[in-house]
């Protein structure tokens, strides 16, 4: 009776220790972001007025102007007012240092602008 009980507890610490480290990432055991996770938060730049922050509710503010972000075929989609017409802007976008810096290129005007998490 006593090795049954041995093995029972024994099998449920592997499988709950198993299904516990399954979300983890292998290298660092921080849990696996998406890309949406990985943009969430506020970016600056040394300009103040192009503070962006990306809110996981799919909202967002660039300066003060409230608005939208999503992603869409790869690309990082903002839509936000600036006086009363809402403008859609697509940016190419990449991530480096440990995704603390993003870099988002505009896709119709080639300007670029690099932030930094806050």
């Amino acid at each position: 009776m006593n090795n049954r009980l041995i093995i029972a507890v024994t099998t449920s610490f592997i499988l709950l220790t198993v299904v516990g480290l399954s979300g983890c990432d292998e290298l660092t055991g921080s849990t696996t972001r998406t890309e949406g996770d990985k943009l969430v938060g506020t970016w600056l730049t040394d300009d103040y007025y192009d503070a962006l922050t990306l809110y996981s509710n799919g909202k967002c503010m660039k300066f003060r102007y409230e608005g939208t972000w999503s992603l869409e075929n790869g690309k990082l989609v903002l839509v936000y007012a600036i006086g009363k017409n809402p403008h859609r802007y697509i940016y190419d976008y990449s991530f480096s240092n440990d995704t603390n810096t993003l870099t988002v290129t505009n896709i119709e005007t080639d300007y670029t602008l690099v932030y930094t998490r806050k």
